[in-house]
């Protein structure tokens, strides 16, 4: 899921400058610490928990909507306030992760064949 999400941010193509820092985690994996570590380590950044994260897809569907209904962005898109908890990324990571990316997008290209769209098995 990690690598996946990582994939995610890398087809943004973004130059180094324009990466992201720090963002917030939203969802039920709000409520695990293990997760959260893992993700800001695989990522690279630092991921803000907000008391009352766990709905925050939810949340982020409704501004959505809000905003297509005419929402003033200033209004809709509000700064969640101080972080209840912060994961970084952690250091000790930093050796591991590459070479298990690397598994990942090698095992993630030898089966995607296997689920090209519109074929059945």
């Amino acid at each position: 899921m990690s690598f996946g999400l990582l994939d995610g941010l890398r087809s943004l193509a973004l130059p180094p400058e324009a990466m992201p820092t720090r963002r917030a985690l939203v969802g039920g994996g709000t409520r695990s610490a293990l997760w959260g570590d893992l993700l800001a380590s695989v990522l690279g950044i630092e991921l803000e928990v907000h008391a009352g994260n766990e709905a925050g897809a939810a949340l982020g569907a409704a501004r959505r909507g809000w905003l297509a209904a005419g929402g003033a962005p200033a209004e809709v898109c509000r700064a969640g306030g101080e972080p209840a908890r912060v994961h970084r990324p952690e250091a000790g990571l930093a050796g591991v992760l590459p070479e298990r990316y690397a598994r990942f997008r090698s095992l993630y290209e030898a089966l995607a064949p296997q689920f090209r769209a519109g074929e059945v098995s």
